[in-house]
């Protein structure tokens, strides 16, 4: 399968899933409000990084030596099982015990709730592990359909546990916690066939990945905090209800990296066993698709924008208005970033990554602490972008140094880039 088939089939997937995790976030504000969104978000988002702490790069780990064939497929499937749910379960306990010092920066969040939200640590890892493996062997339909079963099975959930039910924020919270557990059984039948956990894997393919996850964990975790440290200010300075009219306008601002994320996901492992020339020209076909795309879609939707909001959040969300339209220079530096991180991922560097995250999250922070308190919720949406700018200023500076390619190789769309991007929809052979 070509990489332009890969990459239509996984932006369509891309945009199912938008719509479905779109009109989960409608029904959440819908039922919950401001302040039952706010408090949804608090309690979940804290299991996400947690998970990500504790799984310590496996994911990205995974798909890059099942790219290269340097550990046997089996030993690196095992271990994608067998260590988030050690490391986790570890993290579970730890967060557990100290659950009572986070609900007292946030007071309104149950506590009980709160930790029954931490045991999904380890299913969150191993959800993201095993789609991290059919990316690495190019199984782009079972990769796809597991990423959308994820927001199916939560919407199923939802309709059945808070609008059926009536049970509110905890309600919201089962139906997460349904949709990842799902998600991960199928993603289990996918592969339990070819593969069986096997609890003999040699020690030394442990050490090459927990090498090489190390310098990715750093980068992982810095880049989530960029998206998501706000969330955790916002609720600390404002409350609840700040909380959920920021989160209304990250959900929709998000929405448009969806091609970006398509894109980076199909590029890692086609990117990881080209050599520097043909990585070279392939990153530069996907920079200049994703920079045009994405600028035409933000345009499109600052049109929209407001009457959006209005008739699909209602009235009370029409405070996300304006952190959504200082979030938008940061979508299209993240989009363009992602692209570029994906290239330096392939050719062996992730402490790359992790340096040029470590600085947007300094700057995040800085930022946020500064015009959070100044500028509430618009002050977070300008400190995103400023933080996205630098990154994407950092992934840009890097590249130049180690590769002397001319500026009109990203920023010119060519006629070979519009007859690749059409011409696979149009049912032609086009390949790069």
């Amino acid at each position: 399968m070509s990489i332009v088939k890969d990459s239509v089939l996984t932006f369509i997937t891309r945009i199912l899933f938008f719509i479905l995790q779109g009109v989960a976030a409608l029904l959440l504000a819908r039922s919950l409000g401001p302040e039952g969104k706010g408090l949804y978000s608090l309690v979940v988002t804290m299991p996400h990084i947690a998970a990500m702490i504790s799984n310590l790069g496996f994911g990205i780990s995974g798909a890059y030596f099942v790219s290269n064939g340097e550990i046997r497929k089996k030993n690196i499937f095992s271990l994608m099982i067998i260590f988030p749910l050690v490391s986790g379960g570890l993290f579970y306990i730890s967060l557990y015990l100290l659950s009572p010092v986070y609900c007292s920066f946030f007071p309104q969040v149950p506590i009980t709730l709160f930790r029954w939200a931490l045991l999904l640590i380890p299913i969150i890892s191993i959800f993201n592990n095993l789609l991290a493996f059919l990316q690495g062997e190019k199984r782009f339909k079972a990769y796809n359909f597991i990423n959308i079963s994820y927001p199916g099975l939560f919407l199923i959930s939802f309709l059945l546990l808070v609008i059926g039910l009536n049970t509110g924020i905890r309600g919201a919270v089962y139906s997460w916690q349904i949709g990842f557990v799902g998600a991960v059984l199928i993603a289990l039948l996918f592969l339990i066939h070819s593969f069986h956990i096997a609890l003999n894997v040699p020690v030394s393919d442990l050490k090459k990945m927990m090498k090489y996850g190390a310098k990715v964990a750093g980068a992982e975790l810095l880049t989530f905090l960029n998206y998501r440290l706000d969330i955790f200010l916002v609720g600390y300075f404002m409350g609840a209800a700040a909380v959920g009219w920021y989160t209304v306008a990250v959900v929709v601002a998000e929405t448009l990296w969806f091609l970006a994320s398509s894109i980076s996901s199909v590029l890692l492992p086609n990117l990881t066993e080209r050599n520097l020339c043909q990585a070279q020209l392939l990153l530069g076909k996907a920079f200049r698709i994703i920079l045009w795309t994405t600028l035409f879609m933000l345009f499109v939707l600052l049109l929209m924008d407001r009457h959006l909001l209005n008739l699909t959040f209602g009235v009370k969300f029409l405070p996300s208005l304006m952190p959504l339209r200082y979030l938008y220079p940061g979508v299209l530096f993240l989009s363009l970033s992602k692209v570029l991180s994906s290239y330096i991922l392939s050719r062996g560097k992730p402490n790359i990554n992790m340096r040029i995250a470590f600085v947007g999250v300094l700057f995040n922070l800085f930022f946020n602490l500064w015009l959070i308190p100044k500028l509430g919720i618009n002050g977070a949406a300008i400190s995103s972008s400023i933080s996205y700018g630098i990154m994407f200023a950092g992934a840009v500076l890097w590249y130049r140094r180690q590769n002397q390619i001319p500026w009109p190789h990203f920023l010119f769309i060519s006629k070979e880039d519009i007859n690749l991007m059409f011409g696979k929809i149009l049912n032609r052979k086009v390949k790069i």
